[in-house]
């Protein structure tokens, strides 16, 4: 389940309640930043947008023409649009590459939108862990 599935899931209320304790309760520096509030999810809160108890959060279903359709939120315009499937080309290549070495070697070198999401986010992983040992 993805982070925003799961804010729908427990709750936005909840989920900015967390956000905020780790927020006051994290040294100052660029990972506290991360939890910071953000006016998107402040608007949410307000507009009663809690996800899942409420029928819409980051997600919303409604019907149309019979069926059930999920919608997601446009956070840029507050509204909600179509789900768009993501197709990156190095998560495709990697599915067939059996080395994990080799798989995660191929993903983070990838100059598609995937490959560059990976690096920044193993970059960093890898970065903080050195530091901390």
């Amino acid at each position: 389940m993805g982070t925003f599935k799961l804010g729908d899931l427990v709750g936005l209320d909840v989920m900015a309640h967390v956000s905020k304790n780790l927020y006051e309760s994290l040294p100052a520096g660029k990972e506290r930043d991360y939890f910071a509030p953000s006016r998107f999810m402040e608007q949410m809160i307000k507009n009663q947008w809690l996800g899942q108890k409420t029928k819409q959060g980051f997600y919303k279903k409604v019907k149309k023409e019979g069926k059930e359709e999920t919608l997601v939120l446009d956070y840029e315009k507050l509204d909600y649009r179509p789900q768009q499937k993501a197709n990156f080309p190095s998560v495709e290549m990697g599915k067939n590459i059996e080395d994990v070495r080799e798989r995660i070697k191929t993903l983070v070198s990838s100059p598609d939108r995937g490959g560059q999401f990976a690096w920044k986010v193993l970059k960093r992983l890898c970065s903080i862990q050195r530091r901390r040992s």
